[in-house]
């Protein structure tokens, strides 16, 4: 029987969801390059500590589970559609976390980035539409986000999305 005195909700691993669901950040998208292999996501830690991603989702229009590595504050890691493209243009000194499964929606969807299994919460859950903006639709520039601190409930809209400021995106610099 555990003991009374301390409880679940203090365990290291219900610490290290919560810094999950309040320290990472989908930071930029590039949903629909000229060449579909260069995709890509990236995610941030806004946190103030370290945060292992080991186990951290996307679900829906694309499938991906991160391996155990450290986010260190304030750095980014890139999750993208084909690990060989995307290293040919960009270099190979990038960080990748992950390949993904899947494509993402040239017309826009919902993206869901949730904590390990089994559990079921998001940390991001938002819709990113191709309307917003021209240059992120088939112009090969990426929608970055304009404020990592935002309420997440704000992600969903254009005003919290600028389109980057140079074709290919500006993965891996913050």
């Amino acid at each position: 029987r555990p003991n009374d005195s301390q409880s679940t909700s203090d365990s290291p691993e219900t610490a290290r969801l919560q810094a999950l669901t309040q320290g990472l950040r989908i930071s930029e998208i590039m949903y629909h390059p000229k060449d579909p292999n260069l995709e890509f996501l990236e995610l941030t830690n806004i946190g103030s500590g370290s945060l292992n991603l080991k186990g951290v989702r996307f679900t829906g229009g694309i499938e991906c589970v991160l391996p155990d590595m450290a986010l260190e504050p304030q750095a980014c890691v890139l999750v993208v559609g084909n690990r060989e493209a995307f290293a040919a243009k960009h270099g190979a000194e990038m960080v990748i976390a992950a390949e993904y499964q899947g494509k993402l929606s040239n017309g826009g969807e919902s993206i869901r980035l949730t904590v390990p299994q089994p559990g079921n919460l998001d940390i991001q859950r938002f819709k990113y539409d191709d309307n917003w903006f021209s240059s992120t639709d088939g112009d090969d520039h990426s929608l970055i986000v304009m404020d990592l601190r935002a309420p997440v409930q704000e992600w969903g809209k254009l005003t919290q999305w600028q389109p980057s400021p140079s074709k290919g995106g500006s993965p891996g610099k913050l």
